[in-house]
């Protein structure tokens, strides 16, 4: 319904955590454009999509330049550290350079 990935639970289940967290959007990204690319199904592409929206409106903020740790499953804030011990910034700077390098691909 909001889009984006829950932050935990099994691949063939229902989420046990459906908080959403920046990195597991951040990869989720780069690998449903891999599986566009290798597979072809436009279901895939559409995930990409899907999560990229989502993030774009709550995870991101332009204006620091940085993804926030967590929100909730619609999007609500629930810490907004753009760093610290665990918040990096290495998901969010490869997986964007790896997206450009796959939808240059597409495009």
């Amino acid at each position: 319904q909001y889009g984006g990935v829950y932050r935990d639970g099994p691949h063939d289940g229902p989420a046990l955590v459906k908080d959403k967290e920046w990195w597991q959007n951040c990869e989720s990204m780069v690998g449903f454009l891999d599986a566009y690319l290798r597979i072809g199904d436009k279901s895939y592409f559409d995930a990409f999509h899907n999560i990229w929206e989502f993030s774009k409106k709550y995870l991101i903020r332009e204006e620091l330049g940085e993804w926030i740790q967590l929100v909730a499953y619609d999007g609500v804030p629930i810490c907004e550290d753009i760093g610290n011990p665990w918040k990096a910034i290495y998901h969010t700077g490869r997986s964007i350079y790896e997206c450009m390098i796959r939808l240059e691909k597409i495009i």
